[in-house]
């Protein structure tokens, strides 16, 4: 995942502040729990479904 963080600097003419990009290749720590969790919830989702499935062919005895 590629983060972009601003960096201030000297004021430009207008007086505001001028903002330089940095290119950033490390993740931080609240995208990489968000993923972590994203996976846990995706995995859970797909565990549930499996499961609805499988318990609808025993119902209906078709395997």
């Amino acid at each position: 995942m590629r983060v972009l963080s601003l960096s201030l600097e000297e004021s430009d003419s207008t007086g505001h502040p001028t903002l330089q990009r940095t290119d950033s290749t490390e993740s931080t720590s609240s995208e990489h729990e968000f993923l972590k969790q994203y996976e846990i919830v995706t995995h859970r989702m797909i565990q549930r479904k499996c499961s609805v499935e499988m318990y609808k062919r025993i119902a209906n005895r078709t395997f």
